[in-house]
């Protein structure tokens, strides 16, 4: 499993990711759109090959500060949330960072 590159778990009705996501080393792509996540383990935090973050369509409040530690993220997909304010300070750490998007209510 640790060769795992993508995984695409879009609309299962997620509430939470067992910390053991973060043994992926070699994870690549992480599709979470349309579940119910509020946030993310800690462990996302060792993903330092993933370069696509999609957890659009959740009820994220904030943006996950464990984004910061995934210095090849390229795509962070964050649309229709429950952001209340944008974090610049995460995204500013992100050089890699091509193509986020974000809705604001």
């Amino acid at each position: 499993m640790s060769c795992l590159e993508f995984i695409n778990l879009d609309r299962n009705d997620l509430r939470s990711l067992p910390g053991t996501i973060g043994n992926l080393s070699k994870l690549k792509s992480l599709r979470l759109s349309r579940n119910k996540l509020v946030s993310l383990p800690a462990e996302i935090a060792n993903l330092r090959e993933l370069e696509v973050l999609r957890i659009s369509g959740n009820a994220f409040e904030e943006i996950p500060p464990q984004v910061v530690h995934l210095t090849s993220l390229r795509e962070l997909n964050l649309y229709q949330n429950r952001l209340t304010s944008l974090d610049g300070g995460v995204l500013g750490k992100l050089l890699n960072l091509e193509v986020s998007l974000i809705q604001i209510p």
